[in-house]
Protein backbone atom coordinates (compact mmCIF):
# COMPACT_ATOMS: atom_id res chain seq x y z
CA UNK A 1 0.00 0.00 0.00
CA UNK A 2 3.19 2.32 -0.76
CA UNK A 3 0.52 4.64 -3.01
CA UNK A 4 -1.58 5.21 -0.05
CA UNK A 5 0.70 5.42 2.24
CA UNK A 6 2.62 8.53 1.16
CA UNK A 7 -0.78 10.09 0.54
CA UNK A 8 -1.19 10.05 4.48
CA UNK A 9 2.15 10.91 4.49
CA UNK A 10 1.66 14.22 2.77
CA UNK A 11 -1.76 14.46 4.90
CA UNK A 12 0.44 14.34 7.81
CA UNK A 13 2.38 17.83 7.26
CA UNK A 14 -1.09 19.03 6.09
CA UNK A 15 -3.00 18.91 9.74
CA UNK A 16 0.76 20.19 10.90
CA UNK A 17 1.73 16.27 12.56
CA UNK A 18 5.63 16.24 12.30
CA UNK A 19 5.58 12.50 14.15
CA UNK A 20 6.97 9.36 12.41
CA UNK A 21 4.13 6.49 11.36
CA UNK A 22 5.22 2.73 10.35
CA UNK A 23 2.88 1.23 8.08
CA UNK A 24 2.91 -2.50 9.03
CA UNK A 25 0.98 -5.72 7.80
CA UNK A 26 0.13 -8.36 10.42
CA UNK A 27 -0.84 -11.40 10.19
CA UNK A 28 -2.59 -11.29 13.55
CA UNK A 29 -4.21 -8.11 13.34
CA UNK A 30 -7.84 -8.79 12.76
CA UNK A 31 -8.54 -5.19 12.09
CA UNK A 32 -7.04 -1.99 11.37
CA UNK A 33 -5.41 -0.75 14.27
CA UNK A 34 -2.94 2.02 15.28
CA UNK A 35 -0.40 0.08 18.29
CA UNK A 36 2.12 2.22 20.03
CA UNK A 37 2.09 5.74 22.43
CA UNK A 38 6.28 6.60 21.23
CA UNK A 39 6.49 4.83 18.38
CA UNK A 40 3.51 4.60 16.80
CA UNK A 41 2.76 1.96 13.81
CA UNK A 42 -0.37 1.77 11.70
CA UNK A 43 -1.29 -2.40 11.39
CA UNK A 44 -3.56 -3.20 8.70
CA UNK A 45 -4.49 -7.41 8.43
CA UNK A 46 -1.90 -8.78 5.87
CA UNK A 47 -5.23 -9.60 3.40
CA UNK A 48 -7.41 -6.86 3.99
CA UNK A 49 -5.54 -4.85 1.76
CA UNK A 50 -6.72 -7.19 -1.39
CA UNK A 51 -10.02 -6.53 -0.37
CA UNK A 52 -9.47 -2.81 -0.69
CA UNK A 53 -9.41 -0.42 -3.49
CA UNK A 54 -6.77 2.33 -2.90
CA UNK A 55 -9.25 4.66 -2.11
CA UNK A 56 -10.95 2.83 0.50
CA UNK A 57 -7.31 1.64 1.72
CA UNK A 58 -6.18 5.55 1.26
CA UNK A 59 -10.04 6.32 3.94
CA UNK A 60 -8.75 3.88 6.17
CA UNK A 61 -5.39 4.77 6.95
CA UNK A 62 -6.41 8.11 7.04
CA UNK A 63 -9.16 7.34 9.93
CA UNK A 64 -5.77 5.79 11.69
CA UNK A 65 -4.00 8.76 11.34
CA UNK A 66 -6.25 10.60 12.96
CA UNK A 67 -6.34 8.03 16.00
CA UNK A 68 -2.28 9.04 15.60
CA UNK A 69 -2.99 12.83 15.52
CA UNK A 70 -5.11 12.54 18.24
CA UNK A 71 -2.88 10.21 20.70
CA UNK A 72 -6.44 7.81 21.29
CA UNK A 73 -3.76 5.15 21.98
CA UNK A 74 -2.37 6.80 25.28
CA UNK A 75 -6.15 8.04 26.16
CA UNK A 76 -7.27 3.96 25.63
CA UNK A 77 -4.42 2.71 27.82
CA UNK A 78 -5.63 5.36 30.67
CA UNK A 79 -9.10 4.02 30.38
CA UNK A 80 -8.00 0.84 30.55
CA UNK A 81 -6.22 1.11 33.57
CA UNK A 82 -8.70 3.12 35.11
CA UNK A 83 -11.48 0.45 34.23
CA UNK A 84 -8.88 -2.13 36.29
CA UNK A 85 -8.93 -0.35 38.97
CA UNK A 86 -12.48 0.62 39.24
CA UNK A 87 -13.63 -2.36 37.66
CA UNK A 88 -16.90 -2.74 39.71
CA UNK A 89 -18.14 0.68 38.33
CA UNK A 90 -20.90 0.48 35.87
CA UNK A 91 -20.80 4.30 34.91
CA UNK A 92 -17.29 4.04 34.55
CA UNK A 93 -17.93 1.14 31.59
CA UNK A 94 -20.96 3.55 30.76
CA UNK A 95 -18.51 6.19 30.07
CA UNK A 96 -15.97 3.99 28.70
CA UNK A 97 -18.37 2.89 26.23
CA UNK A 98 -19.36 6.65 25.24
CA UNK A 99 -15.68 7.63 24.90
CA UNK A 100 -14.71 4.69 22.74
CA UNK A 101 -17.79 5.76 20.33
CA UNK A 102 -17.12 9.49 20.36
CA UNK A 103 -13.27 9.15 19.44
CA UNK A 104 -14.54 6.47 16.35
CA UNK A 105 -16.81 9.52 15.09
CA UNK A 106 -14.16 12.13 15.72
CA UNK A 107 -11.74 9.92 13.41
CA UNK A 108 -14.75 9.49 11.00
CA UNK A 109 -15.16 13.22 10.49
CA UNK A 110 -11.57 13.13 10.25
CA UNK A 111 -12.29 11.47 7.15
CA UNK A 112 -15.10 12.99 5.68
CA UNK A 113 -12.87 16.25 5.45
CA UNK A 114 -9.78 14.78 4.12
CA UNK A 115 -11.49 12.99 1.33
CA UNK A 116 -13.44 14.14 -1.76
CA UNK A 117 -16.17 10.55 -1.32
CA UNK A 118 -17.06 9.33 2.31
CA UNK A 119 -18.52 6.62 0.27
CA UNK A 120 -14.89 5.15 -0.26
CA UNK A 121 -15.02 4.49 4.03
CA UNK A 122 -18.53 3.66 4.09
CA UNK A 123 -17.39 1.09 1.42
CA UNK A 124 -14.29 0.78 3.32
CA UNK A 125 -15.90 0.07 7.03
CA UNK A 126 -18.40 -2.50 5.46
CA UNK A 127 -15.94 -4.54 4.13
CA UNK A 128 -13.43 -4.22 6.58
CA UNK A 129 -16.35 -5.75 9.26
CA UNK A 130 -17.02 -8.77 6.67
CA UNK A 131 -13.14 -9.28 6.59
CA UNK A 132 -13.27 -9.59 10.59
CA UNK A 133 -16.17 -11.03 11.53
CA UNK A 134 -14.32 -13.27 13.83
CA UNK A 135 -11.39 -10.81 14.87
CA UNK A 136 -10.07 -11.15 18.06
CA UNK A 137 -9.97 -7.91 20.77
CA UNK A 138 -6.28 -6.52 21.78
CA UNK A 139 -6.50 -4.39 24.54
CA UNK A 140 -5.26 -0.49 24.55
CA UNK A 141 -5.34 -0.55 21.06
CA UNK A 142 -7.24 1.74 18.49
CA UNK A 143 -8.91 -0.05 15.86
CA UNK A 144 -11.50 0.43 12.97
CA UNK A 145 -14.53 -1.19 13.99
CA UNK A 146 -13.77 -1.28 18.21
CA UNK A 147 -17.79 -1.85 18.43
CA UNK A 148 -19.05 -3.39 15.52
CA UNK A 149 -22.72 -2.94 16.95
CA UNK A 150 -21.57 0.89 15.73
CA UNK A 151 -21.13 0.10 12.31
CA UNK A 152 -24.97 1.37 11.04
CA UNK A 153 -24.99 4.14 13.21
CA UNK A 154 -21.24 5.12 11.93
CA UNK A 155 -22.43 4.38 8.07
CA UNK A 156 -25.15 6.93 8.71
CA UNK A 157 -23.12 9.98 10.57
CA UNK A 158 -20.58 9.54 7.61
CA UNK A 159 -23.24 9.68 4.99
CA UNK A 160 -24.62 12.94 6.37
CA UNK A 161 -23.81 16.19 5.10
CA UNK A 162 -23.00 17.86 7.96
CA UNK A 163 -20.30 17.15 10.99
CA UNK A 164 -21.39 16.80 14.68
CA UNK A 165 -18.61 16.80 16.89
CA UNK A 166 -15.30 18.96 16.80
CA UNK A 167 -12.45 18.39 14.44
CA UNK A 168 -9.02 17.53 15.20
Amino acid sequence: YSSAASDVYKRQADVGFSGHVEFCRSKLAPVPMTIGIHNVAIVLPEDLENQLTDAQLQAVLIHELAHVIRRDNLLALLQAWVSAIFWWNPLLRLLNTKANIAREQICDDFVRKSISQTIAFSEALVKVAEFCVYGRVIPATTTLLDDSQQLPVRLRRLNRLELSLVHI
